[in-house]
């Protein structure tokens, strides 16, 4: 079987193109997915983007830093967190199980956006969804609930009964050249199902430290490594 099939993107011929033997050395690029493989697992199927780092390179931490927010943000109802205070367009977008490239989507992510109105702590460090979900934590296992870092929760399951156990995972992973390619940078449940460790109160999202080196939690790369483009996968284990 190819690796296309063996990664679950179905609707494209081209994914893992670029791909190295081991991910490293001049072959790496951001379509060298040995990394995502390596990590996730031969014959898994998954759901993936990526988008370029703003003024990269940098660390992934300097830039969600650079916005000023933290657990005890607020989430005013005002413009910038209705939209969310960026918006990139996402690139090289496949999935298996549509939680990226669902029906409506508009083909960006959101940083730091809130639920549509003052809601206090009801916003999300990344959203995925087009449209305000109007509820982070009531709508986790709801189509709208496709987020990382989540008031409550750590990841919403986009409504995809694939992703509404314990085992299922979002993972945030950083691409640099010079370090073989993409990395991984955090990795957290999805669903109610997921757990609420790493919501948007935990302060590993804002501050260096606390870092992991394996299961659930941020990788000391979020801290330290200086990436060009940063991604996520969406997967079932």
């Amino acid at each position: 079987m190819p690796l296309l099939g063996m990664i679950g993107a179905a609707s494209s011929s081209t994914f893992g193109s670029g791909l190295s033997t081991d991910g490293g050395g001049p072959a790496a690029s951001q379509t060298d997915y040995s990394g995502v493989l390596s990590t996730i697992g031969l014959g898994t199927n998954i759901d993936w983007f990526y988008t370029s780092m703003p003024s990269g390179p940098r660390t992934m931490q300097n830039y969600i830093a650079s916005f000023g927010k933290n657990s005890s943000s607020v989430n005013d109802g005002s413009t910038a967190w209705n939209n969310g205070h960026a918006t990139l367009g996402r690139v090289d977008v496949y999935g298996w199980h549509g939680y990226f490239n669902y029906g409506g989507n508009d083909g960006n992510i959101r940083i730091f956006r809130g639920d549509g109105g003052y809601d206090s702590n009801d916003w999300a460090v990344f959203d995925f969804y087009h449209a305000n979900n109007h509820d982070f934590a009531g709508n986790v296992n709801n189509s709208s609930g496709r987020y990382s870092g989540g008031e409550s929760y750590s990841g919403g399951s986009g409504g995809i009964g694939a992703f509404g156990n314990g085992s299922s995972r979002l993972r945030l992973w950083g691409f640099s050249a010079s370090n073989g390619g993409w990395n991984l940078l955090y990795e957290h449940g999805m669903s109610s199902s997921g757990g609420t460790s790493h919501s948007n109160n935990n302060g590993s999202w804002y501050s260096t430290g606390s870092t992991v080196v394996n299961g659930q939690g941020k990788r000391s790369a979020y801290d330290t490594m200086q990436i060009t483009a940063f991604g996520f996968t969406a997967s079932t284990q």
